[in-house]
């Protein structure tokens, strides 16, 4: 059976790990309001949606979250402790139900995140990126990540965003989570002592370059 952090010791409190390595290792994380935000993570993002699934929208919804668990290991499958660890959180609307896809078939799981999308933690994710400067116009979801993580929520915050309003289809959305762990969660570099702006800004013209649209945006600095 797949532990969840709130019987590891991944999670509780307030206070977050202090990444010193040169490695680290991209993973994910379903995580209900308790256990949000991750301790003792290297460092955490935020998979934020703007609101709920609806009649409308929750196919587009269940195929970002498709390619955010077939990009992304599980944090309890890396082999690495947590400390070593940036992990990507979808938060979920409680502990019973984190619980519940840690132990759910991969086929099966993003029915379950999307119906029971844990919007409260993602709308404090979203108010703390726009008082930081963030535009948040865009349908969305968002990447959201601030480092120092205690940063989060203060004005003077950086935090980087991968917006995926325009993300349509799988490939795509396969294809930014691929990059989100390759440039960013695997790099150290940019976020270990806080966000190297400079580096980050060339990061955002490789992506623009790459797809010819502005997804990723570096706000604050």
């Amino acid at each position: 059976m797949t532990s969840h952090p709130s019987t590891t010791g991944a999670t509780g409190g307030t206070a977050t790990a202090s990444y010193t390595g040169s490695e680290i290792y991209a993973s994910r994380l379903f995580a209900g309001p308790d256990d949000y935000p991750p301790t003792n993570f290297a460092a955490y993002g935020i998979l934020a949606f703007k609101s709920r699934a609806s009649h409308f929208d929750r196919d587009r919804q269940v195929m970002i979250c498709e390619a955010y668990v077939n990009s992304i290991r599980p944090f309890d499958q890396i082999g690495k402790p947590v400390a070593e660890q940036m992990a990507t959180v979808w938060p979920v609307a409680s502990r019973e139900t984190a619980l519940l896809l840690s132990k759910t078939p991969e086929r099966q799981t993003c029915g379950i995140a999307v119906d029971q999308y844990g919007s409260l933690a993602a709308d404090k994710a979203l108010r703390d990126a726009v008082a930081a400067g963030v535009d948040l116009d865009g349908l969305g979801p968002y990447l959201l990540a601030w480092s120092p993580p205690r940063k989060k929520g203060q004005p003077d915050a950086i935090v980087l965003v991968a917006d995926l309003s325009d993300v349509k289809d799988y490939e795509t959305a396969l294809s930014v989570m691929f990059s989100w762990v390759e440039d960013i969660e695997r790099d150290p570099k940019l976020w270990s002592n806080g966000w190297s702006v400079e580096a980050l800004r060339l990061k955002a013209q490789k992506w623009f370059d790459r797809r010819g649209a502005q997804l990723l945006l570096v706000i604050g600095d």
